[in-house]
């Protein structure tokens, strides 16, 4: 018995030695009505989560991916980590969707430019971002000129200034580590690659996401991001595919080599069921996309995917390309 106390005690003074040395790993994927916290870690290609849960939010905390109650929503997340035995742990996070935007930008004069910000500050309104260069900060992704017909272009993402400094000081109440947030687009491209590679080139791949807060279109071809749109999540399926369908073909009149199409369903709504009727709607069949059932994610040990508790593996996809990408560096 004096031997077990003594243990007890020695493993007590040991936990912050051990948190320090070996610092547990969580992330989270914010968003105004949930917040979902994945553990785990990558092995090879795949992600084992060792927890994974989506936990509502309560109403009003947050709107427009702005945290509006930041004592409130840090003391929530506290709490959730603290309870999940996540205390202390270091943090990744992916912003909402509606927070970040992003725009293929190829850069004048065929060379790189020496200062990003300045070019698109020079823009002004013609850069194409709803907000002002000057008030966001700006994260400039080069993409391989083989891709872009040797012009030098970049995946630029913005996020206001003040959004983000927001999510920070939200964080920060949590008494997380944060070690960096995120761009939803880029998760989702980091998800998608796999499937990118693969693509033909003539293929057009549309990629839809069905959340609570609103649908989101993006289109991608030759890995290549072309477009993004949000939709209303109060319109119908039929309202739904009748722009998709307008959207689609706007672009293949646009870029005639473009001759096959990729429709993949994913999000929090997605359901079979749903896209079985939106493939009925539409002249391309449609697919639900989903990280578990692609290998790309493991679910917890225990936890089927039927459970309650579990988000559904086609809502997955974001806060699988914020992990896979993460955990490897």
């Amino acid at each position: 018995m004096v031997l077990s106390g003594v243990q007890e005690q020695l493993q007590e003074r040991l936990a912050p030695l051990r948190s320090w040395l070996f610092p547990s790993m969580a992330y989270l994927e914010l968003e105004d009505r949930s917040i979902t916290v994945l553990a785990g870690q990558r092995s090879g290609g795949v992600f084992q989560a060792d927890l994974l849960e989506r936990v509502p939010l309560p109403a009003g905390l947050c709107d427009r991916g702005e945290p509006l109650r930041q004592e409130a929503v840090g003391d929530f997340i506290g709490d959730l980590l603290i309870e999940r035995g996540l205390n202390g742990a270091h943090v990744w996070a992916c912003l909402p969707a509606v927070a970040s935007q992003w725009k293929l930008v190829q850069w004048p004069g065929g060379e790189w430019p020496v200062d990003s910000d300045e070019v698109l500050i020079r823009r002004g309104a013609d850069s194409g971002f709803r907000f002002p260069i000057q008030a966001a900060y700006i994260r400039e992704i080069p993409l391989d000129t083989s891709l872009t017909g040797g012009a030098p272009t970049s995946l630029v993402v913005a996020v206001r200034q003040s959004l983000l400094q927001a999510w920070i000081e939200t964080l920060a109440i949590a008494g997380v580590a944060l070690d960096g947030l995120e761009a939803a687009q880029v998760c989702w491209l980091r998800a998608l690659e796999p499937l990118l590679r693969q693509a033909p080139a003539s293929q057009l791949q549309v990629v839809l996401s069905l959340q609570a807060e609103a649908s989101r279109l993006l289109l991608v071809r030759r890995g290549l991001p072309l477009y993004e749109h949000a939709y209303p999540a109060d319109g119908g399926l039929a309202d739904l595919a009748e722009q998709l369908r307008r959207c689609i073909d706007f672009n293949q009149q646009q870029d005639s080599s473009a001759t096959s199409v990729r429709l993949l369903l994913h999000g929090a709504k997605a359901t079979g069921a749903v896209a079985e009727q939106l493939a009925s709607l539409l002249p391309w069949p449609v697919e639900l996309l989903d990280p578990v059932a692609e290998g790309w994610i493991r679910l917890p040990p225990g936890l089927e995917p039927d459970d309650p508790a579990a988000p559904t593996g086609a809502g997955l996809l974001r806060i699988t390309g914020l992990a896979l990408a993460e955990a490897a560096r």
